[in-house]
């Protein structure tokens, strides 16, 4: 990842796309983990709930729903062309069931009937919805009621330092995420957190505090 800078490691981590855009992918993969199987372990995923996954990268851990029920259907957007893609690839069998559904598209017009998603995942993309309260709105609208959003992500504190988060990101505390939503009529569930060692995205060594934050669609 020495060959970029990290404005556009920054750009690529909103949407990989061409040589790096793999790497960030799988870079993606080791820096999100801990967050799937925290998330994973804090959803209802009930016999025929529909799942719908934003911003799935490159798609390595849609087994994971499976493996906690076989009984759900997920769908799956990105706006990157290129993790669609190998997301597809990734997960061919799964498709050809018809368990699941992988669309390239943007979160802000999502192509989905109005109240269709009983669980609603997103992991580190809470950064670069823009406008936010748009993609609250496509969110809340595709959400049956009594949905539940299960949203991952990590704090202003956290990543204040990060040079690629400079310019590219909109960073929050646990807070102002949860005004947020309050204030675009869904209703605070609950907040977790774990403090984890890991790889992040560039490579190195960090420490730091996974959180979801659990709304619902009242």
């Amino acid at each position: 990842m020495d060959e970029i800078t990290p404005a556009e490691l920054g750009q690529l981590l909103r949407k990989p796309i061409g040589k790096h855009g793999i790497s960030v992918g799988e870079g993606m993969n080791i820096s999100n983990v801990g967050m799937y199987d925290l998330i994973l372990s804090k959803m209802r995923l009930k016999d025929d709930f529909r799942i719908l996954e934003i911003g799935l990268g490159n798609g390595k851990f849609v087994y994971k729903y499976f493996e906690k029920n076989a009984r759900v259907h997920v769908s799956a957007i990105d706006y990157s062309e290129l993790m669609c893609k190998i997301a597809g690839d990734e997960n061919q069998d799964l498709m050809k069931s018809g368990i699941l559904d992988i669309r390239c598209e943007d979160m802000k017009a999502m192509s989905f009937e109005d109240n269709t998603f009983d669980e609603l995942v997103t992991i580190n993309t809470v950064y670069f919805w823009d406008p936010a309260e748009c993609c609250i709105g496509e969110i809340k609208r595709v959400l049956k009621l009594g949905g539940r959003l299960y949203l991952g992500y990590r704090t202003r504190e956290d990543m204040k330092d990060l040079a690629f988060a400079k310019d590219v990101f909109t960073l929050y505390d646990s807070e102002e995420l949860e005004s947020l939503f309050l204030s675009n009529g869904l209703t605070i569930i609950s907040q977790f957190e774990y403090e984890t060692s890991r790889l992040s995205v560039t490579g190195e060594r960090v420490t730091t505090t996974d959180r979801c934050l659990i709304v619902e669609k009242p």
